[in-house]
């Protein structure tokens, strides 16, 4: 088969986040059982277009992204607001892109980034693989409210949900997200087929696991949403309970891991330590 990915960025990124370690990961196993893998992606530079082969998978990095990396190119207000001028064009060229490649069997796109908005004219089989809405408040699993600060999640979040209906395949990586498209997208299939996420297990077996009492480790994303604050203060009250946690937080770096980072070496918290990318 020749499988397409459409994603929000590929490995290696400045932006990579879950979704394109997924896809990467899916890419790899797939071409190592025969089957043809291309991957449709923007380029971290939105000047420059490129197309090549990556350990054997495809890899097309389209121009003109609708995002500003000013380690790459010189910011600007203007330039911020690509996300909006740019919304349409940008998916106008995924499905150009598509359009030209042969004998396509399945494409895969994630719900998030609305990256599907023209690929129900498509006219091979279209996957949506629902990762996480933008709109999905982590804090309640609800819907965010709206106000200034959420302007752009509710923009670009009601294209991510307005499309849903167009599309009849659909998989999930998790039942609770299953459940929160169903509730909050009363027009979308009940069709939702549940697969979790793939891990290639075979890389992480070791002969031995030195076990170290209370520890925890934490490997994601160093975000709010994912409660990595919360972590590091649960793990405080534990400590005041003379209980000896320790903690080690791995995963990509933001603002917000900076600024945790600042509370622990501010209150000499020599117990939690950042690792790492």
């Amino acid at each position: 088969m020749h499988i397409v990915f459409v994603c929000r960025e590929y490995p290696p990124t400045l932006r990579g986040g879950g979704i394109a370690s997924y896809i990467h990961e899916m890419a790899i196993n797939l071409i190592r059982r025969a089957h043809s893998v291309t991957v449709i992606c923007a380029s971290d530079d939105t000047r420059v277009f490129s197309d090549r082969k990556e350990d054997g998978i495809r890899v097309i990095r389209l121009s003109g992204g609708d995002f500003i990396l000013p380690q790459i190119e010189k910011s600007s207000l203007i330039k911020k607001m690509r996300c909006l001028y740019r919304f349409f064009s940008y998916r106008k060229k995924i499905l150009r892109q598509i359009e030209q490649l042969k004998d396509v069997d399945i494409i895969e796109v994630a719900e998030y980034g609305a990256e599907a908005y023209y690929l129900s004219k498509c006219h091979v089989p279209v996957v949506i693989r629902l990762h996480t809405p933008t709109l999905l408040d982590r804090s309640n699993f609800s819907i965010k409210k709206f106000n200034i600060r959420t302007f752009y999640d509710y923009w670009i979040g009601k294209r991510e949900l307005s499309i849903l209906s167009q599309f009849k395949y659909v998989t999930s990586c998790s039942a609770s997200l299953k459940d929160w498209f169903l509730k909050y997208v009363p027009d979308m299939t009940g069709n939702i087929e549940v697969i979790y996420n793939p891990i290639e297990i075979s890389k992480w077996k070791t002969e031995k696991i030195d076990y170290v009492e209370n520890s925890i480790l934490y490997v994601g994303t160093v975000m709010e949403g994912k409660g990595v604050g919360d972590l590091i203060e649960a793990c405080r009250i534990l400590r005041e309970r003379n209980i000896p946690v320790t903690l080690k937080i791995v995963g990509k770096w933001g603002t917000y891991a900076m600024k945790l980072q600042g509370y622990v070496t501010d209150n000499h918290f020599d117990w939690c330590s950042f690792e790492g990318n």
